[in-house]
């Protein structure tokens, strides 16, 4: 008599793992977050804090919607100048921030690879002067926006 729970018990395992189980099963994920420093190897970008307040972090979704409009920004601005920018010689700094409205902003900082160091990994690149080897573009996130490829001009 005491075998019989512990055998109504198995039947009921073995029943319900009989169960069959869809080939492909689909489901959303939760957006991942990118580290800072994507330029190991031939990476090229990297994602650094507009303020020390206010770290604000991408997805690999934010980061295929800004590679998107900064390749659409250029495509536009070849159309127009003689002298061509070329992506693939630039290295990236992203910088996103929350703006006055509460949105989600990046700005993006272009220019050729030039440096011996890293510094341009952790340290805005800032220049007057240099033309089509230094450019930014503002893109807003949230309401699908950006600016007028800005190009720094000639000394």
């Amino acid at each position: 008599m005491n075998k019989l729970p512990f055998i109504i018990l198995l039947l009921i395992f073995i029943a319900s793992c009989k169960e069959k189980v869809p080939k492909t099963v689909e489901f959303d994920l939760l957006p991942m977050k990118v580290p800072a420093d994507t330029t190991n190897g031939k990476q090229f970008i990297t994602i650094i804090p507009f303020n020390a307040i206010h770290k604000i972090s991408l997805t690999k979704t934010e980061l295929k919607i800004l590679n998107e409009k900064l390749n659409k920004s250029v495509m536009i601005y070849n159309k127009i100048h003689t002298k061509k920018i070329d992506l693939k010689n630039y290295n990236r700094q992203y910088f996103p921030y929350i703006n006055a409205k509460g949105e989600k902003q990046v700005e993006i900082n272009c220019f050729c690879q030039f440096f011996d160091n890293d510094n341009w990994k952790s340290k805005r690149v800032d220049v007057s002067d240099g033309g089509e080897s230094y450019f930014n573009l503002n893109v807003n996130l949230d309401d699908n926006s950006f600016s007028d490829l800005s190009v720094n001009g000639r000394a």
